[in-house]
């Protein structure tokens, strides 16, 4: 059976799990406060660094491409090595808007299904706190 959807997108794939979502959410929440006590304006526009990290590039650069068709700005895809010497790949998609918790979390939650798709991880989002 041929795939849905337009040949960049594989339709067929598993969707993250509850738990992962709420696991997501519950990360969203405690940077959002983190960033509230540190007296961040959420309402001025911040760049937002939503982070990938996988074992091969190509996971990597799908999760970019659909990224940058979604209107997310893609950085470098990097080569890292752990302690033990094994390889790992990571890079960072870009976005600027509001810090409001309802808008974050829904990036936040497509980051985690687009890793998903595409055999990577997303190791969550950081901003630099505006005042």
């Amino acid at each position: 059976m041929a795939p849905l959807g337009p040949p960049c997108l594989n339709l067929e794939i598993a969707m993250p799990t509850r738990e992962r979502f709420q696991q997501q959410m519950q990360f969203d929440m405690a940077t959002k406060q983190a960033l509230r006590e540190r007296g961040d304006d959420e309402a001025k526009p911040h760049v937002i660094e939503h982070h990938f990290v996988a074992e091969n590039q190509a996971a990597l650069a799908a999760v970019a491409k659909i990224g940058r068709m979604l209107g997310f700005d893609a950085g470098k895809i990097t080569q890292g090595k752990h302690e033990s010497g094994a390889s790992y790949w990571y890079f960072d998609l870009l976005s600027e808007a509001p810090t409001f918790l309802n808008s974050l979390a829904r990036e936040s939650l497509l980051m985690v299904a687009l890793a998903e798709a595409h055999g990577a991880e997303y190791d969550g989002w950081g901003t630099l706190i505006v005042k």
